[in-house]
């Protein structure tokens, strides 16, 4: 009898003690979704065009450049050429991050292999000072470009495997806006690796 008042009361003790822990994570949790349920929203951008009027970097964190831009397959198209209206025909919208691979231009499905240019016009900036652009992925090369200054590179941009230079390099970016508009332009090429496209943040 001793040996089995023994053993339950040892059995006890942890189940009160478990009890207590589970109440504790439990107001722990409901304090964290309290608290999340009141974060902001991070702005998407919808039809390359991303509103950053209502969001504060020093308050609400690092912005992904998430949701639509303008797509243009098979062009290398300079930050001045894309207000030009023989582009408009052929400009089409992809959701980033994400790669290339399985998008249909044209009826055509397109593999890792090619060249394209990315476009995203940012409003609402005017109560921002200097700005960070940190790149975390691209296939496989690519020019970064800020309301027309080349801002960021890696490896070479060109339409050939011949004439590109892949380069995988992640890198950080400073640029002060002097506009409250800001015409972000990605030209990116990739002939060496099974996947293209990119991921862009800005903080």
């Amino acid at each position: 009898m001793r040996n089995t008042t023994y053993l339950i009361k040892k059995h006890l003790r942890p189940c009160l003690h478990h009890k207590c822990l589970i109440f504790v994570f439990v107001c722990l949790f409901l304090t964290s979704c309290s608290d999340s349920s009141q974060l902001k929203s991070p702005p998407i951008a919808h039809q390359g065009v991303l509103d950053l009027s209502h969001w504060s970097f020093e308050e609400d964190g690092v912005v992904k450049l998430n949701g639509e831009w303008d797509f243009h397959w098979k062009q290398l198209l300079a930050p001045h050429e894309l207000s030009s209206s023989k582009t408009t025909n052929q400009q089409d919208f992809v959701t980033l991050p994400s790669s290339w691979n399985g998008y249909q231009v044209n009826d055509e499905e397109l593999g890792g292999d090619g060249y394209a240019t990315y476009h995203l016009r940012i409003i609402g900036n005017e109560h921002h000072n200097k700005l960070m652009f940190r790149t975390s992925w691209m296939g496989t090369s690519y020019n970064l470009f800020v309301n027309g200054e080349l801002i960021a590179f890696n490896g070479v941009v060109a339409t050939t495997r011949e004439t590109m230079k892949p380069q995988y390099l992640p890198l950080t970016a400073s640029y002060s806006p002097v506009v409250d508009t800001m015409d972000v332009v990605l030209q990116v090429a990739n002939f060496y690796h099974t996947v293209g496209g990119l991921g862009i943040l800005l903080k």
